[in-house]
């Protein structure tokens, strides 16, 4: 495959998967695997002294906010979020040029669905709407052990 990003062209192999694939993840798993992503899942009661500041490999969403299961997908064109701390709806395509993630890391890129709402673009950015807020009552962590 050859492609255009930004002012370079990029010749790489096509990986030919399969887009729809579609993973499921249950309120009572503790890991989740599939070809690129690996990740430990945990429930924890919200700790008093509790600082939301982790690395873009680790999610801290409000369990109570979340619709089981969950799903995960690649992301697709005209996909939105509300990219923590805005409130206003994003695409995705923008948030990854903004990002500026090359071409053929988007192609790579999945997303944590709960219901039909995007609560993480695993590996960047979670959705504002299932932050940690004062009024958290249990944490649901989901940390990336491996990202090929």
């Amino acid at each position: 495959r050859i492609s255009k990003d930004r002012r370079n062209l990029i010749i790489e192999k096509a990986n030919g998967k399969d887009k729809g694939e579609v993973f499921i993840i249950d309120a009572t798993d503790d890991e989740f695997n599939c070809d690129a992503i690996s990740m430990k899942l945990s429930i924890r009661e919200m700790p008093s002294n509790y600082k939301p500041f982790n690395p873009s490999s680790v999610a801290s969403l409000d369990y109570n906010k979340l619709k089981f299961p969950l799903r995960i997908r690649k992301w697709v064109k005209g996909d939105k979020f509300y990219p923590l701390g805005m409130k206003k709806p994003k695409k995705i395509s923008d948030f990854l040029i903004d990002t500026k993630v090359s071409l053929s890391d988007k192609d790579e890129v999945y997303v944590m669905l709960s219901g039909d709402e995007i609560a993480w673009v695993i590996g960047y950015r979670i959705d504002d709407r299932f932050k940690i807020v004062p009024a958290t009552k249990k944490l649901y962590i989901c940390n990336i052990v491996n990202n090929e």
